[in-house]
């Protein structure tokens, strides 16, 4: 009997000693861990849904699903804009149909309608900022289209920008969407890809008129990146190149952990 209420009293101090490192667990983790396990925002700046007018889909989808693979959230923002110069997609032509369309509006196709007006990011909507590619970047964050090297950015989209260097936060931008960040920070160092051959840099034109706005080129393949050290800002060449989804996804994949090692 007296083995018995031993064997009794040291269970119970034994389950009592496993119950306090539970709750010690439970309130660390409560305190801790909870937080670090919370995907961290990421401020992505979409402008339509299309390649031709707006955000490239592909870069756009390929950017949210390695931000998830890599601990983080994308929150979206897109102008509360008219699109400027309407395609149809299907035959690369002007659309005839006369329909506008608003950048915001049509961003929310990509964003699964978890999108906010740009006028509300600012340097505190995530702890990076990046930029897909497509034209929409080019008519209507920016008239680079039109005037090249000449080109003025959007003003909520150079707000955006200035912020967010000013925070001294990373900055991601993807495809044609490097020209924009060159704009608005003097002497940024990006990448559109390479000057050749055309066949598989079709827009490789664009280089020339970064250039002129006093960025430094560097020329990169589609899966890879650089990081402007002076301003924290990391490019890849996306579509600029004539590839493959698979390589352009690569890439995108690359600048998401490149820039993960600069967020804090």
């Amino acid at each position: 009997m007296f083995r018995s209420r031993l064997s009794s009293v040291l269970l119970s101090n034994v389950h009592a000693k496993l119950s306090n490192v539970s709750n010690l667990h439970i309130s660390i983790f409560k305190k801790f861990g909870a937080k670090d396990c919370e995907p961290k925002p990421v401020a992505v700046v979409l402008c339509g849904c299309g390649s031709l007018d707006g955000s490239e889909v592909t870069e756009a989808v390929s950017l949210a699903i390695n931000l998830n693979l890599n601990g983080f959230k994308p929150e979206f923002f897109a102008p509360n804009t008219e699109i400027c110069g309407v395609m149809d997609h299907l035959c690369k032509q002007p659309d005839s149909s006369g329909v506008a369309r608003n950048a915001l509006v049509e961003a929310a196709r990509i964003a699964r309608s978890e999108v906010r007006p740009l006028c509300e990011c600012d340097c505190n909507s995530g702890i990076a900022l990046i930029l897909p590619g497509g034209f929409g970047c080019a008519k209507t964050l920016s008239d680079f289209a039109t005037k090249g090297a000449e080109c003025t950015v959007l003003p909520e989209l150079e707000r955006v920008i200035t912020e967010f260097a000013l925070s001294k936060k990373p900055i991601g931008a993807i495809c044609i969407a490097p020209v924009l960040v060159a704009k608005v920070l003097c002497g940024t160092k990006i990448t559109l890809g390479k000057s050749s051959p055309p066949e598989k840099w079709p827009h490789c034109a664009a280089i020339a008129e970064v250039k002129k706005m006093g960025a430094k080129h560097e020329e990169r393949s589609v899966t890879q990146v650089t990081h402007c050290k002076q301003h924290n800002v990391f490019s890849t060449p996306a579509w600029m190149y004539n590839g493959t989804f698979a390589e352009v996804h690569d890439g995108i994949g690359r600048l998401v952990k490149a820039l993960k090692k600069k967020m804090k």
